[in-house]
């Protein structure tokens, strides 16, 4: 995407958003559970889109501002792999307004026929881990060959650390679906609609996945950051490593919550919002 159409897509995508918003009916089973009429819910959605948009603003902007610097330096040495690197952070800025779009619109269809939830839950869960996957995949591509110019390879200290981190996180994930699925099948069902087998294999592996090579890929991005001359360079990749490793965290956060959501669902809606302007602080 080249400079304005950049902020056409995100404006497109943001009129969508608030159409559907706007135009779908808020769903009557959540207003009923916590005695909230039609409006009330309509205006929480409306607290939780209006942060929603902000955060796609400074996604939308800071990618801008990673391609036209990527497009001056891409006939040297270093510009090919920032510009995968920039791929990749396209890729996750687009997924973040276009997962929420699909989101709402097959939550809208599981309203008006239930024989359409399974399908509706499966696809959502796909396309929130797809984006990030494709994502994190460039980047990590572009943060090797980064640190193979510079001839920078992690110690043996930070990787054993990164070992232990990624095993715990892996550990834990698989144990939490796990849990679900053998302590509350009902709920396990009602999160993913798919054979416990098929949801470690298509989902929990390549969460892991990209966990994995998104925080390898912070660490050389740091690395290369050392390597490199000029305050302001190195402060703005020290940035950029800092904002993919708080996404990273943030996805991890996510699908843990995601385990317990039928134990989110029977909270207080005070409790619910509580979680949700946490995650989008």
């Amino acid at each position: 995407m080249r400079g304005r159409n950049i902020f056409y897509v995100y404006g497109g995508l943001v009129l969508v958003y608030l159409g559907l918003t706007f135009i779908l009916p808020p769903d009557q089973a959540a207003a009923q559970r916590y005695h909230l009429s039609a409006t009330d819910l309509r205006w929480l959605n409306v607290t939780v889109a209006v942060p929603l948009i902000a955060i796609w603003f400074a996604a939308f902007y800071g990618y801008a501002k990673l391609r036209s610097y990527s497009q001056t330096i891409k006939s040297s040495p270093e510009g090919r792999p920032i510009v995968t690197i920039t791929n990749g952070v396209m890729v996750l800025v687009l997924g973040l307004p276009i997962a929420s779009i699909l989101k709402r619109i097959l939550k809208y269809a599981a309203q008006r026929d239930d024989s359409v939830v399974a399908a509706a839950a499966i696809v959502s869960n796909y396309v929130n881990m797809l984006f990030p996957l494709i994502a994190f995949i460039l980047i990590s591509i572009g943060a090797r060959r980064l640190t193979e110019l510079k001839k920078q390879r992690p110690p043996r200290y930070a990787v054993h650390g990164m070992v232990v981190l990624f095993s715990l996180i892996s550990i834990g994930y698989t144990y939490f679906v796990l849990h679900l699925a053998f302590i509350g099948k009902a709920d396990f069902n009602a999160v993913y609609h798919m054979p416990v087998w098929l949801v470690l294999l298509t989902l929990v592996v390549p969460y892991i996945y990209i966990w994995s090579i998104g925080l390898l890929a912070v660490y050389e991005l740091l690395l290369y950051n050392s390597a490199v001359k000029g305050v302001l360079y190195r402060k703005s990749w020290s940035l950029l490593s800092a904002g993919l490793a708080v996404v990273i965290f943030l996805q991890v956060a996510v699908q843990y919550l995601t385990t317990v959501t039928p134990q989110l669902n029977r909270l207080s809606i005070t409790a619910i919002l509580g979680v949700v302007y946490a995650l989008l602080l």
